[in-house]
């Protein structure tokens, strides 16, 4: 199993080899609420996609364009305004005390209260102009879209209705189980949204829960409130109509997948309605398999060091060496 930057480097030649005959150069990506960088989940694209950021606050722009300086993303745009779903010229922005929570919704108090969590706490407000997807003209076709937009995710998508229903095949979009954030939409009504414009829930790229932390997790486990995911919504061709995707817009889809690595659903379409390309795509597949190994543990070891962040892996390896009894004399004497 190789590191993350093998896989972006595979995935960037394999684009290279299937576009030999398009006049398509990169693939398409809109990415709404950019402030904190170029997601993890986008990182794989970056050789051979175009982004489009869309930061509405000053502030977390200028951090983004001092990110995106040392990064290899082949090509990008910034936009520095708010999207909605209507034109409009006085649309509430409310700057909160941690950036990444500023958001064109009022922070829910109560719940920040409840579960401890800092950086809500609105520092200023002020107007902004707001933009919607459909008014703006994009020169690569947009295979691809994701939002973070705290709560406003919902007002975005419908902005943007004609070009995620006509363009994009897959999205990810933050989704929320309980209202951080006044009159904010819940995953319910995103996944409604998808549903009527031929889209299925394949999934969350992540998962986060929270606590009032009223028990010591230490010494009693305790199960948490499930309050945010990351969800992947897909215009599946098996079960939308298979007409209406053109060949470009299959390959641009299996890209999407393989780099989010919806592997199987990838391998589907291949063989399905792009057979030409499966030895292609199952050799990019082949070099990314898992070794053979002795024990369960070699193989757990194995996964989490090729997880980007080295310090994770350490802590995990040190877990299941002290608590599985594996590298611990203790623990086997004991028994």
């Amino acid at each position: 199993m190789k590191k993350p930057q093998a896989r972006y480097s595979a995935l960037s030649a394999l684009w290279k080899e299937l576009k030999t005959d398009r006049n398509q150069t990169h693939l398409g990506i809109i990415d709404v609420g950019a402030g904190n960088g170029l997601s993890k989940h986008l990182q794989v694209f970056q050789k051979f996609a175009h982004f489009h950021f869309f930061e509405p606050d000053h502030d977390a722009l200028l951090g983004l364009e001092k990110e995106l300086q040392n990064t290899n993303i082949a090509s990008f745009s910034i936009h520095n305004f708010a999207l909605g779903r209507d034109l409009k010229a006085d649309q509430e922005f409310f700057i909160t005390l941690s950036g990444q929570n500023s958001s064109c919704l009022r922070p829910n108090k109560s719940f920040a209260r409840r579960y401890r969590i800092s950086g809500f706490e609105v520092v200023k407000k002020r107007f902004v102009d707001t933009r919607n997807l459909d008014s703006l003209s994009f020169e690569h076709p947009i295979s691809l879209i994701k939002v973070d937009a705290q709560g406003f995710d919902l007002e975005i998508l419908h902005g943007g209705d004609k070009l995620i229903s006509e363009h994009v095949s897959v999205a990810i979009i933050e989704s929320c189980f309980t209202t951080m954030y006044h009159q904010q939409p819940l995953f319910c009504d995103i996944q409604s949204f998808f549903e009527k414009r031929g889209f299925s829930f394949y999934g969350f790229l992540n998962t986060n829960s929270y606590s009032t932390k009223s028990v010591n997790q230490r010494k009693v486990f305790s199960r948490e409130r499930f309050v945010w995911a990351d969800a992947v919504f897909v215009k599946d061709p098996i079960e939308s109509n298979a007409g209406t995707f053109s060949s470009d817009c299959l390959i641009d889809l299996v890209f999407c997948l393989l780099g989010l690595e919806f592997n199987d659903l990838a391998i589907e379409i291949t063989e399905r309605f792009l057979p030409s390309r499966l030895d292609e795509v199952s050799r990019y597949l082949e070099s990314f398999a898992f070794e053979d190994f002795d024990t369960e543990r070699d193989a757990l070891i194995c996964l989490i060091s090729n997880l980007d962040s080295e310090n994770f892996a350490q802590r995990i390896m040190e877990y299941v060496d002290k608590y599985s009894g594996y590298g611990n004399p203790a623990y086997l004497k004991e028994r």
